[in-house]
C-alpha cells in the first residue's frame, strides 16, 4: 500500500505540478473509474461462477464463506455496486478506489505546503482506527441486521495512513524535495515504529 502511494504521488504529483489541479482530478478520477469497473466485472464473474460451478470442493469452501450470490445474485450485484458486498478475497480494489478519491485533495495540499497537516490528520484517523480496530467488524455486524453486507477484511481508515504517507514522499520526490537521511531521523522512526507495534499488539493500552 505504501509503495502504491509513492508511485501515485510520483505520477500524479508530476501532473499536478506541470498541468494543474483540473487535469490532475480528471486523470485520477478516470483511473478510479477504471478500478471501479474492473472490480464490478470481477464481482459479476464471481457471481456467474458460483451459479454455474457445481464442483464439490468449490461448493464446500467458497460458497460456504460467500453464500450471497447463490441465495440472491441480484442483491449481491446491487450491494456490490456500492461496495456494501465484496466477494471473498476480492476486497482490495474498493479500498484503492477510495484512496484515489482523496488523492487530488492530498496532492494539492502537499503542493501548497500543507502536507504535514494532511499527514497529521491521516495519522489521527489511523490512530483511532487501530485503537478501536474491532469497530470495523462491529460496523459490519450492525449492518448485517438490515442486509447481507460484507465490507471486506481491509479497514480503509487504518490502511489510508500508509497510502497517504507514500503519496507524500512520492510528491516530494517529483518536486525535487528530498528528506535528508540523518541518524536522529532514523532513531525517531524506530521509536515511532516500536510504539506503533506495542499499541497494535496490545502491549500498551
Amino acid at each position: 500500500v505504501f509503495i502504491s502511494g509513492v508511485v501515485a504521488g510520483m505520477v500524479y504529483g508530476r501532473i499536478g505540478l506541470s498541468q494543474g489541479s483540473l487535469l490532475l482530478r480528471k486523470r485520477v478520477f478516470g483511473r478510479a473509474l477504471d478500478i471501479y469497473l474492473f472490480h464490478q466485472a470481477s464481482s459479476i464473474f464471481v457471481v456467474i461462477l458460483e451459479i454455474l460451478i457445481s464442483n464439490e470442493i468449490y461448493t464446500s469452501f467458497y460458497r460456504n464463506i460467500n453464500p450471497l450470490p447463490m441465495e440472491s445474485p441480484i442483491i449481491a450485484l446491487g450491494l456490490g455496486a456500492i461496495f456494501l458486498w465484496q466477494p471473498f478475497m476480492l476486497d482490495i480494489l474498493p479500498m484503492y478506489w477510495l484512496f484515489l478519491l482523496i488523492t487530488p485533495f492530498s496532492i494539492n495540499r502537499f503542493n501548497n505546503n500543507q502536507g504535514y497537516w494532511v499527514l497529521l490528520g491521516s495519522f489521527l484517523i489511523w490512530s483511532v482506527a487501530i485503537y478501536y480496530y474491532h469497530s470495523w467488524y462491529d460496523l459490519q455486524t450492525f449492518l448485517f441486521q438490515f442486509f447481507p453486507c460484507n465490507l471486506g477484511f481491509f479497514n480503509p481508515f487504518a490502511w489510508q495512513f500508509l497510502f497517504i504517507g507514500g503519496l507524500f514522499f512520492g510528491v516530494r520526490r517529483t518536486a525535487g524535495i528530498m528528506i535528508p537521511i540523518k541518524k536522529s531521523l532514523i532513531v525517531l522512526a524506530l521509536i515511532i515504529w516500536l510504539g506503533i507495534m506495542l499499541v497494535r499488539y496490545e502491549v500498551l493500552p
